[in-house]
C-alpha cells in the first residue's frame, strides 16, 4: 500500500478522534447545562410554592377571612397548574352536604349548581372524596359513572376532567375536598397531585384556624352571657408586677372605669371596706406567696360610692421551683344574696321570737284553764266523798267524768299547739316499762269492765328491764291506743302485747270492736279529722291523740301503723327506740309498818295564789287527816319554811312577787331538803322537767283528785319515813 495512503488515514483517523473527544465534552457540557437548568427550575419551583405557602400562613395568622384565604389557595395551584381550574367545598356543620368555599374562575352557573350538594359514594370527585376520605382521580368525566348525575352540568361548564382531595384536619376529620377541572380529558402528573396535596393542607390550617376561632368567640360570647346573667366578672394579677387585670363585666359590674381595669394590687385593696380591709390584705398576701388560694366575701366600694357585697375566688397557678406567677380568679356580685341572709336571719328572729311569745301564750293557757278546771273537778271530787245519795253520787260522777273529758281536750289541743311550734322535746329518765304497762291497765281497766270488755296484757320475756325514754310521752302514746280501742269496741276484747328485741320495742294493740272503712282509714293520722261528725257526737275527742301520738313515736325513732276492716276490728303496731341502760340496785320493797306510815298525819305547807284552789286544796288535805298552812307566793312560802318545819311542800309555780321556781332554789340554798311538790298548772313534759330540775322531789298537774292526791302524799310520806325527815330540817 502506498505509504501516502497510510499516512493520510492515519492523519484522519487523528483528527476524528479528536473531534470524537471534543464532541463528547461538549455533549457531557450540554446534559450538565441541561441538569443545572433543571435544578433552577426545580428551586424556582420549590422557592414560588414556598413563597405561596408563607403568604398563606401569614393570612391564616392574621385573621383574614376564610373566603379570601381558601380563594389565594385556589389561585396558587392554578399558577402552578397550567390549564386547571381549581374549587374548594367545605363540610357543613352536619356533615351531610357540601358548601361553596372558593373557585376563583369556575363559571358562577356550576358552582351555585353544586353548592350543598350532597356527600356519598358516586357523587362526583368532591361529594365522593369527602365520603370516602380518599383521592378520587376522575380522567373523562362523560364516561365516569361517578359523575352519571352530573355530567350534563360539567359539560354546560366544559369541564372535561377533575381529581378532587380530601382535606383532612389534624382530629382526622374531612372538613372539606380541594378539586383540580381541566377542560379536556387528562389524567394528573406526579407534580399536579403533589400540588394539590399541599394546597389541601393549607386548606385544612386555614378552616381548623377559622373553627377554632369561631368557637372561640362562641365561648368567649357565651362567658360574656354568663358573666353577665350570673353578676360575676373574671380577673388576673400578675404576681411579678403586681398588678390586676380585670375583665370589661367586671368593671361594668363594679362601677368602675376603664383606667381601673390595669391597676396595681395595692389600688384595688384601698376600694375595700375599712372594716374589712385588713383581712383582705392578709389573705391576699398569702395567695401571692403562693401559700393558699383565694377565697374571700367582702364589701367593695363601686364608683358611685356605694358598698356592695362581692365573693372573690382566686387560684394560683405556679411556675419553676412553686414560685406563683399568677392569680385566675372571678368575683360574683352577692349582694342580693347577702340581704336574702340577712332578711332570712330576720326573719328567722321573729320566728322565734313568734314561737316563744307562743310557747308563753300556751303556758299561760295551760294555766289559766287547768286553775279553774282544779276547782271544778276537786270541788266535785270532795262532794263524791261526803257520801251522797244514789241520784247525787249519778250526777256528780257525770259531772266529773265531764271534767276529765274537757281536761282531756285541753291536753290534747295545747300538744298539738306544742308540736306544730317545735316545742316538744322528750324528757328522756331511765324507767321500767312494765310499770309503765301496769299503770296503762290500771288507768283503763275499769272503764273496759263497765263496758263488758276484756282486756289482755301479754308482755314477752325482755320488756322488764331497765329502759332510757320519756315514761311520760310513751305513756301518753300507749294510753291514746288502749283508750280508742276500748272506746270503739262494743263486744269482745282489747288485747295489748309489748315485745323487745335489743333497744327496739314493739307493741301490738288489737280490737274487736267497730273497725273503719278505706276512706276512714286515710285520715287517721290527720289533725282534727275523725271518721264524721256521728262518730264525734256518738264517741267525744278531737281527733287529735292519733296525729300526736305518730309525731311522739317518731320522736322516738320509731313509726305506728294499722290495719282494719270494718266490722272485724283494728290492730295498731308501733315501734320505738328505748335503750337499755344499767340495772341499779333498788332498795326493798316497803313493809307493812312503812305503808303503815303512808296514813300519818302530816303538817304541810301549800303556796298557792288562787283563793279558790287554796279552798279546794285545803279542804282535801285536811279530809286526808291533814294540817295545812296556807300562803300567796313564793316569797311566804319562803318565809314560812324560815319559821317552822314541814313534811312536805305543795308549791305552785306561776304566783306574784316570787314563783315557784325561784322560791324552791332559795328554800335549798338555805340547805332545807323538806321534799317539794309541784302543784301547778303547767302541765307539759318540758314543765315537769324544768320543776324537777330546779330542785322539786315530785310533781302534781292540775286539776287533781283525791285519789291521784292520796296515792302522791302516801308516796311523800313513805319516803320521809325511809330517810328519817317527818318534820326535821
Amino acid at each position: 500500500m502506498d505509504l501516502s495512503l497510510i499516512l493520510a488515514g492515519i492523519v484522519v483517523a487523528v483528527a476524528v478522534a479528536g473531534w470524537w473527544r471534543e464532541s463528547a465534552a461538549a455533549r457531557r457540557a450540554l446534559r450538565q447545562a441541561s441538569s443545572l437548568a433543571d435544578e433552577r427550575s426545580r428551586l424556582l419551583e420549590a422557592a414560588t410554592l414556598l413563597d405561596e405557602e408563607r403568604r398563606i400562613l401569614e393570612m391564616t395568622a392574621g385573621g383574614a377571612p376564610l373566603s379570601e384565604i381558601l380563594e389565594r389557595v385556589c389561585l396558587g395551584i392554578e399558577h402552578q397548574v397550567r390549564g386547571c381550574l381549581s374549587s374548594i367545598l367545605l363540610v357543613d356543620e352536619e356533615g351531610k352536604h357540601l358548601l361553596h368555599g372558593a373557585a376563583p374562575h369556575l363559571p358562577q352557573s356550576y358552582c351555585k349548581a353544586i353548592d350543598g350538594v350532597a356527600i356519598g359514594d358516586g357523587v362526583g370527585s368532591c361529594g365522593t372524596a369527602a365520603y370516602t376520605g380518599e383521592v378520587v382521580i376522575v380522567h373523562e368525566i362523560a364516561t365516569d359513572p361517578k359523575w352519571e348525575g352530573f355530567a350534563e352540568l360539567a359539560a354546560k361548564a366544559g369541564l372535561e376532567a377533575c381529581w378532587s382531595f380530601p382535606i383532612v384536619d389534624s382530629r382526622k376529620r374531612v372538613v372539606g375536598t380541594i378539586a383540580q377541572y381541566h377542560t379536556h380529558p387528562t389524567s394528573p402528573s406526579d407534580r399536579d397531585l403533589r400540588i394539590c396535596r399541599i394546597g389541601a393542607h393549607l386548606a385544612a390550617i386555614a378552616i381548623e384556624n377559622r373553627q377554632a376561632q369561631a368557637s372561640l368567640e362562641r365561648d368567649m360570647r357565651r362567658m360574656d352571657l354568663a358573666e353577665r346573667a350570673a353578676r360575676f366578672g373574671v380577673w388576673e394579677i400578675d404576681v411579678a408586677k403586681r398588678q390586676l387585670l380585670a375583665s370589661d363585666n367586671l368593671l361594668a359590674l363594679m362601677g368602675l372605669g376603664e383606667q381601673v381595669g390595669r391597676e396595681r394590687v395595692e389600688a384595688w385593696i384601698e376600694l375595700v371596706h375599712p372594716d374589712h380591709r385588713a383581712e383582705a390584705s392578709r389573705r391576699l398576701a398569702d395567695c401571692l406567696a403562693g401559700a393558699a388560694n383565694l377565697m374571700l366575701e367582702l364589701p367593695v366600694r363601686r364608683a358611685d360610692g356605694r358598698y356592695r357585697w362581692y365573693r372573690m375566688k382566686g387560684t394560683v397557678e405556679q411556675g419553676a421551683g412553686g414560685v406563683a406567677e399568677r392569680i385566675t380568679g372571678a368575683t360574683q356580685d352577692i349582694t342580693a344574696e347577702k340581704e336574702m341572709i340577712q332578711n332570712l336571719q330576720e326573719a328567722k328572729a321573729a320566728a322565734e321570737h313568734a314561737t316563744v311569745v307562743k310557747s308563753r301564750f300556751l303556758a299561760n293557757m295551760s294555766h289559766e284553764i287547768r286553775t279553774p278546771l282544779n276547782g271544778i273537778i276537786g270541788s266535785i271530787s270532795l262532794l263524791r266523798d261526803v257520801n251522797p245519795g244514789p241520784e247525787q253520787r249519778e250526777h256528780l260522777e257525770t259531772m266529773l267524768a265531764s271534767g276529765e273529758a274537757l281536761l282531756h281536750v285541753v291536753n290534747d289541743v295545747l300538744d298539738f299547739s306544742k308540736i306544730e311550734a317545735g316545742r316538744i322535746d322528750l324528757d328522756v329518765r331511765p324507767f321500767r316499762l312494765t310499770a309503765l304497762l301496769a299503770e296503762v291497765e290500771s288507768i283503763l281497766a275499769p272503764e273496759a269492765r263497765k263496758r263488758g270488755l276484756q282486756v289482755l296484757f301479754h308482755i314477752w320475756p325482755g320488756c322488764d328491764r331497765m329502759r332510757s325514754g320519756d315514761a311520760f310521752r310513751l305513756r301518753q302514746v300507749l294510753l291514746n291506743l288502749v283508750s280508742n280501742a276500748v272506746k270503739f269496741t262494743h263486744l269482745g276484747s282489747v288485747t295489748v302485747e309489748a315485745r323487745s328485741r335489743g333497744e327496739e320495742v314493739h307493741f301490738v294493740v288489737e280490737d274487736t270492736g267497730i273497725g273503719m272503712s278505706e276512706e276512714e282509714r286515710e285520715g287517721v293520722f290527720v289533725p282534727f279529722l275523725q271518721a264524721d261528725t256521728s262518730t264525734t257526737r256518738r264517741y267525744g275527742g278531737t281527733g287529735l291523740g292519733l296525729s300526736i301520738s305518730r309525731h311522739l313515736v317518731q320522736m322516738m325513732g320509731g313509726d305506728i301503723w294499722f290495719e282494719s276492716t270494718p266490722g272485724v276490728g283494728t290492730r295498731f303496731e308501733c315501734k320505738v327506740v328505748l335503750p337499755l341502760v344499767k340495772e341499779e340496785a333498788t332498795a326493798a320493797s316497803p313493809s307493812a309498818a312503812a305503808l303503815a306510815v303512808s296514813t300519818r298525819p302530816m303538817h304541810l305547807l301549800v303556796a298557792e295564789d288562787n283563793h279558790v284552789n287554796q279552798k279546794v286544796v285545803q279542804s282535801m288535805l285536811t279530809r286526808l287527816g291533814h294540817t295545812v298552812d296556807l300562803v300567796d307566793n313564793g316569797k311566804e312560802a319562803l318565809e314560812a319554811v324560815q319559821r317552822r318545819d314541814y313534811d312536805a311542800i305543795l308549791m305552785d309555780c306561776q304566783m306574784p312577787e316570787m314563783d315557784g321556781f325561784e322560791a324552791t332554789a332559795r328554800i335549798r340554798q338555805q340547805g332545807i331538803t323538806t321534799q317539794i311538790i309541784a302543784f301547778t298548772a303547767n302541765a307539759f313534759a318540758e314543765d315537769r322537767k324544768r320543776c324537777l330540775d330546779s330542785g322539786m322531789n315530785d310533781y302534781l298537774p292540775k286539776p287533781i283528785t283525791m285519789d291521784r292526791l292520796r296515792a302522791l302524799l302516801e308516796n311523800t310520806a313513805r319516803m320521809n319515813e325511809e330517810s328519817g325527815e317527818f318534820c326535821v330540817r
